[in-house]
């Protein structure tokens, strides 16, 4: 029985191995290959020509600019069919590099002349010929050698019938070996297909070393605007503390402290003063709940997001619906920058929306915390306003990104998404 099990596996696998040679995905590499000798012999020797024509006619100026121009423009019209080739092809996408542009007809020459991405691509152009006799030569010989043994076992016999064993027992040799090469008929061409994306995402796509100085460029800027908005927050701190709580508790202890004097002979006057010193007490917690907006709580680092929003939700004048999926916590960081945006959303919703509901979502997806915080209220809010810029910088912070959605007569939709890290756990 055992046996039987064992044979049926290795009968599957047999068949999967030949199947795989006819998949599409085989098919269309092996034609991308075939195809990257015609495609880097018209690419070679159209840039070459180009360029020897741009570099000899030097000497007569304005020549030699319209033949930069078609030079560039040759290279990025044969750059584009080749990222649309290795799309179609390949099911690979490499983004198009940026073009750096300038003014006037000969400087934006001279800029991209000097861009790095110009001569990736010249490169790329200039190795397609070589790589491309390789991948055609391999693939023709990969699929022509078993085919060509097969066949001519099969039509050989009709042509000039065997008469001996040996003739058949060389025939069934050539066949069986034709048949067992048809099989490994995919894995050079799977490698030389990944060679060809390798080289076409090295070559062909946006300079690593470009992307890295503006990531780098960019996190310098929103670390600097992470820093003043900071200091704008703790001057707002300061500034509500000293004219908001501050003056209505100054001014609770002078009314509490006229109501002592005026319990044993004013009554009326003294419940007076104690009523207006409650009114004053509310009016100061209200203040005090709208500056501890911008501070954390420490359920939020002790429980995590789920714990320190439920109370943010049932503050609301709106009704929120709070949905958190959350398996594994993030760092307190990304917990504290998710905690601010719902905080910022929310408020915004109840002050400016003129909404009847409101949902919050919190999930993890990988290494990402996605944030989204919606309404049905009548939308048009500004992306650009002072506080969705500051939650903006304070996301940005992190190399995370936030995207409004607000068009007039609403839904608006607030999605942040967050990097983040596995938790440390404190022993």
């Amino acid at each position: 029985m055992e046996n039987d099990s064992q044979q049926s596996g290795l009968g599957k696998d047999i068949v999967a191995l030949y199947a795989d040679v006819f998949t599409p995905e085989n098919l269309k590499t092996s034609l991308y290959l075939i195809l990257s000798f015609i495609v880097g012999l018209a690419a070679f020797i159209t840039v070459v020509t180009l360029g020897v024509l741009t570099v000899g006619f030097l000497i007569v100026f304005p020549v030699a600019v319209v033949t930069g121009w078609l030079l560039l423009g040759t290279t990025n019209v044969i750059a584009m069919l080749e990222r649309s080739r290795l799309r179609v092809l390949l099911d690979t996408e490499i983004a198009e590099p940026p073009i750096p542009t300038g003014t006037g007809f000969v400087n934006p020459l001279r800029v991209r002349l000097g861009d790095r991405g110009f001569w990736r691509s010249v490169l790329y152009q200039l190795l397609l010929l070589p790589v491309g006799i390789i991948t055609f030569t391999v693939t023709l010989v990969v699929w022509a050698l078993p085919l060509t043994l097969i066949f001519g076992a099969l039509f050989i016999p009709i042509v000039a019938p065997f008469d001996s064993t040996t003739q058949w027992a060389s025939w069934a040799v050539y066949l069986l070996f034709g048949v067992g090469l048809v099989a490994l008929i995919p894995f050079p061409i799977r490698a030389l297909g990944q060679l060809s994306v390798a080289m076409g995402n090295a070559l062909l796509g946006p300079d690593p070393t470009v992307a890295l100085e503006q990531q780098v460029s960019h996190l310098a800027t929103s670390r600097s605007a992470v820093a003043q908005t900071a200091e704008e927050e703790r001057r707002r701190i300061e500034r509500d503390l000293h004219d908001g709580a501050q003056q209505r508790l100054v001014s609770l202890a002078m009314n509490l402290g006229m109501a002592k004097e005026k319990l044993g002979s004013d009554m009326d006057g003294a419940k007076e003063l104690v009523e207006e010193a409650h009114a004053e007490t509310k009016r100061a917690l209200v203040e005090l709940r709208d500056l501890a907006r911008g501070i954390h709580p420490t359920i939020l680092g002790d429980r995590g997001l789920e714990a320190a929003l439920t109370p943010v939700v049932a503050l609301s004048p709106v009704p929120v619906d709070l949905k958190v999926e959350v398996a594994e916590r993030p760092d307190l960081r990304t917990e504290t920058i998710a905690y601010f945006v719902v905080s910022e959303a929310l408020a915004n919703i109840a002050k400016h929306a003129d909404a009847s509901s409101a949902s919050v979502v919190v999930v993890r997806d990988g290494d990402r915390l996605v944030v989204e915080v919606s309404d049905d209220g009548r939308g048009g809010a500004d992306p650009d306003g002072g506080g969705l810029t500051g939650l903006r910088h304070r996301v940005g912070g992190v190399d995370g990104w936030l995207s409004v959605t607000s068009p007039p007569g609403g839904p608006t939709s607030v999605i942040a998404e967050l990097p983040c890290e596995g938790r440390e756990v404190q022993t």
